[in-house]
């Protein structure tokens, strides 16, 4: 008795292929509603935005607990002392939360390609007429969508230290923003990991190995500048905050730890704020640290998703 063979995810792309062709739409494409489908049923998403939400809460009653017990608050606080408790409030989420990103998007993201290739339905995905690009694009999206829930979900959080003082509505949007676009820069690069590796946990070693980069080896090359340029009594030269510009932490850092109204707090942002701008100019930057930081992430990203593009081109050439 012949044994029944084994079914793989590709056959329900390839029967709408023709349609597919047709369709420029990524939103409409079968690429995208499967993996948007197989997410949903695999309920990591659920877990993510779960672990999250406990994580950034635990962060916002420790910073509380700590920031009223050390400064000493009573029960009517000055306004000042308001003002710095919700900036402090809200710097430390932030900052919880953009480590989270730098986390989960690369974890749920390495195997978009690379899992395809570990199950051997790379092929006959490509096989169906879909074109590399309208298939990354919608491998693209699919993580993007992720990686925007995981904002959206923290934006309640983020809100309360409005109602404390000290950060406006607007700041809570601008840095919301800037999330969402080191989100979609970070959802770029893996893409780009996962179609370059073979396996799965090589395109997770290489897409951390990218963050890596982007938080670690920019503050090593900027200290290295430091050091190798360093005079006692001289201005630093404005290369080394050009250097941290890529980086995640200093692009948010510049956009959440705003310290407009003189309130100046201690936390991880408003460090890394100040020493990326220690070489700014007197007349200050033409190009904000954090226009000049997402230019160049999502240029990098673009470039790679380009590669990957062509990685795709010729399943015959590259593919087992």
């Amino acid at each position: 008795m012949a044994k029944p063979e084994r079914r793989s995810e590709a056959p329900e792309l390839q029967c709408d292929g023709a349609a597919a062709r047709r369709s420029s739409d990524v939103i409409t494409s079968p690429v995208f509603a499967f993996e948007a489908r197989r997410r949903a049923q695999r309920g990591r998403l659920a877990v993510l935005t779960t672990v999250e939400l406990v994580l950034l809460a635990a962060v916002l009653v420790l910073t509380y607990q700590a920031q009223t017990a050390g400064a000493g608050l009573t029960s009517a606080p000055t306004t000042t002392d308001a003002a710095a408790l919700g900036r402090s409030l809200f710097q430390w989420l932030v900052f919880a939360l953009t480590l989270l990103l730098l986390f989960f998007v690369p974890a749920v993201t390495a195997g978009a390609v690379a899992g395809e290739r570990e199950r051997r339905t790379l092929v006959p995905l490509l096989l169906t007429g879909l074109a590399p690009r309208p298939i990354l694009a919608a491998k693209l999206a699919t993580a993007v969508a992720t990686s925007l829930v995981l904002v959206a979900v923290a934006l309640p959080l983020l809100v309360v230290p409005t109602v404390i003082g000290g950060v406006s509505l607007a700041r809570v949007v601008a840095t919301a923003l800037a999330l969402a676009a080191v989100a979609v820069a970070l959802a770029g690069l893996t893409i780009t990991a996962s179609t370059l590796a073979r396996e799965v946990q090589g395109a997770a070693a290489l897409a951390f190995g990218v963050v890596g980069v982007l938080t670690v080896a920019t503050f090593a090359v900027a200290g290295a500048y430091a050091i190798a340029d360093g005079e006692v009594g001289r201005d630093p030269a404005p290369l080394p905050g050009a250097l941290l510009a890529p980086n995640p932490l200093v692009i948010v850092a510049d956009v959440a730890a705003d310290r407009s109204g003189g309130v100046s707090v201690d936390t991880p942002l408003d460090g890394l704020r100040t020493v990326a701008h220690r070489s700014d100019r007197p007349r200050g930057r033409i190009v904000p640290l954090w226009a000049l930081g997402l230019a160049v992430d999502l240029g990098a990203a673009g470039a790679g998703l380009h590669l990957a593009a062509r990685r795709l081109r010729t399943p015959s050439e590259h593919e087992p």
